[in-house]
C-alpha cells in the first residue's frame, strides 16, 4: 500500500492545473470523463473517489503525502502511460493541435493537426471551427481512414480538411501525423506559388532539397472535391518528381499554405515550425541577395544524413 492524505489537497490540485493544462487533460481521458465532468468531482464539494484520486495522483505524485495509509495503491505512470490507444491517439492529436497555437503556427481557427491509428483503420483530427482554447481532448474527432465517416459517438463535425488528411495517409503509408496551417511565412510561398530553395543547412538538416510547391487544381478538381483534390495535387507531385515523403515532410498548396507530416502528429508540429522558419530564412536570404545560390549538394547530403538514415548520428542513442 502506497501512504496518501485522505484529505484532498484542493489549493495544490488548482495550481497545478493552471500551469500543466493538458496534465489535466490526460487525467480526464484516462477516466472516460469529460474535462468538465472531472471538474465537478474535485470541485471542493466533497472527497474525490479513490479511482479519481488513482487517475490524478498518477499524473500529479506530488499532491500524495506519505502520512495515512488508504487503499490505493499509487502507480509511477502518468495517465497518458496507461490509456487504451485511440484515448491515446485523441490526448496526442489534441496536444499537436495546442502546440500550434503555442508556436505561433496558427490565427483563429486556421489550422489542423492529425494522426493516424493505421492497426485500427482510424485518424483523429481538430473539430472544424472549434476555438483552439476551448477545445478539449474528448472533442477531437474520430474518423475512419477507409472513408472518412466519423464514428458513430462522434458528435462534432472533423476539420474540413479532412478529406486531404485522408488522401495523404492512404497514399503516404509510413505518415503518422499530418499538421495544415496557414503560418505567414510559409503561407506567403504558396501564395507566391514558389517553392522554397535550400540555401543553407537549417533548411538541409529536414528537408532532402527544397520544400516542392504542388501542381494546380483544374477547375473542375477545384468546383468537385475540393479537399480530396488538394490531396490529389500534393500525391501527384510527389510521385512525378520521385520525392520520399519522409525525406521531404512538407509541401506548399499554390495559392493556399503548407501541409507537413511525420511519423507522429508531434513529429509533423515540428517539421510545420521548421517549415515557417526555413521560410523565414529563404525570403530574408533572397531580399539580402536575389541571387543567392543554392546549398552545394556535398553540404545538403551531409546534413541531412547526419540526422536520418543508417548513418545518421546527430543527438543521443535511443
Amino acid at each position: 500500500m502506497t501512504k496518501v492524505s485522505p484529505t484532498f489537497n484542493y489549493a495544490a490540485f488548482n495550481q497545478l492545473v493552471r500551469t500543466d493544462p493538458l496534465g489535466f487533460g490526460h487525467v480526464a481521458i484516462a477516466l472516460g470523463i469529460t474535462t468538465t465532468t472531472l471538474l465537478s468531482l474535485v470541485s471542493g464539494r466533497h472527497q474525490p473517489q479513490v479511482k479519481t484520486l488513482m487517475a490524478i495522483y498518477a499524473r500529479y505524485p506530488q499532491l500524495a503525502l506519505e502520512n495515512v495509509p488508504v487503499p490505493l495503491t499509487l502507480s509511477t505512470n502518468t495517465p497518458s502511460e496507461t490509456l487504451d490507444p485511440i484515448a491515446q491517439l485523441k490526448a496526442d492529436v489534441w496536444e499537436a493541435n495546442r502546440r500550434l497555437v503555442e508556436a505561433g503556427l496558427v490565427v483563429l481557427s486556421w489550422g489542423n493537426a492529425s494522426g493516424v491509428d493505421r492497426q485500427r483503420g482510424i485518424i483523429a483530427i481538430k473539430p472544424s471551427g472549434v476555438d483552439y482554447a476551448q477545445m478539449k481532448p474528448e472533442d477531437i474527432v474520430l474518423v475512419r481512414l477507409d472513408t472518412g465517416t466519423p464514428l458513430p459517438n462522434e458528435k462534432l463535425n472533423p476539420s474540413s480538411d479532412t478529406p486531404t488528411h485522408l488522401y495523404l495517409y492512404q497514399h503516404f503509408p509510413t505518415i503518422g501525423g499530418i499538421v495544415h496551417t496557414h503560418s505567414s511565412a510559409a503561407t506567403s510561398w504558396a501564395q507566391a506559388c514558389r517553392s522554397i530553395p535550400c540555401y543553407g543547412t537549417t533548411h538541409a538538416d529536414v528537408f532532402h532539397g527544397p520544400v516542392p510547391l504542388s501542381r494546380e487544381l483544374t477547375p473542375e478538381e477545384i468546383r468537385d472535391r475540393y479537399e480530396w483534390n488538394t490531396g490529389t495535387a500534393i500525391v501527384d507531385s510527389f510521385q512525378y518528381e520521385s520525392i520520399n515523403p519522409l525525406h521531404v515532410p512538407g509541401v506548399l498548396v499554390p495559392h493556399h499554405g503548407p501541409f507537413t507530416w511525420g511519423a507522429t502528429p508531434q513529429a509533423a508540429v515540428e517539421h510545420a515550425i521548421t517549415l515557417e522558419e526555413v521560410a523565414k530564412l529563404a525570403a530574408q536570404t533572397e531580399a539580402l541577395k536575389p541571387t543567392a545560390d543554392q546549398i552545394p549538394a556535398e553540404l545538403l547530403e551531409k546534413h541531412f544524413s547526419r540526422k536520418h538514415g543508417a548513418g545518421a548520428y546527430y543527438g543521443q542513442r535511443k
